[in-house]
């Protein structure tokens, strides 16, 4: 797993049976924003931090369990709740987690832009007086 994110006690609540551990795969650390359609009853339509789940990163069998989970939360047949998180994905709100890890070092390292080095140095003098 390069990216995770930790459920916190309401998100162990909702999605614990999935996720026993409490690590959940996410493509990145960074959230991102989206417009969910009734989250919960009376919530209507708002804006949401969210982590994209990482689908290739599931076991065969935490797969299948989300499957059951979705299909039974929003009464779908789970043929079609496999074919939509195949085909594009779902999302974990950051309201339901404690926070987010990665073991992919790349976020960390500082060698990444190594060939703009002279950032921030100007070789022009015309512009040395600002």
């Amino acid at each position: 797993m390069v990216s995770w994110a930790h459920l916190n006690e309401e998100g162990l609540k909702q999605w614990g049976d999935v996720f026993p551990d409490g690590k959940v795969p996410i493509r990145s650390i960074i959230p991102s924003k989206t417009t969910l359609v009734n989250i919960q009853p009376g919530d209507g339509n708002k804006e949401q931090d969210v982590y994209i789940l990482n689908i290739s990163a599931l076991t065969p069998e935490t797969f299948e369990n989300l499957v059951q989970k979705i299909a039974s939360k929003f009464n779908s047949p789970s043929v079609e709740v496999k074919k939509s998180l195949t085909e594009t994905g779902t999302v974990l709100r950051t309201t339901l987690t404690s926070g987010a890890g990665t073991d992919d070092l790349s976020w960390f390292d500082d060698d990444l832009n190594d060939e703009d080095e002279d950032i921030g140095e100007d070789d022009d003098e015309e512009d040395e007086d600002w």
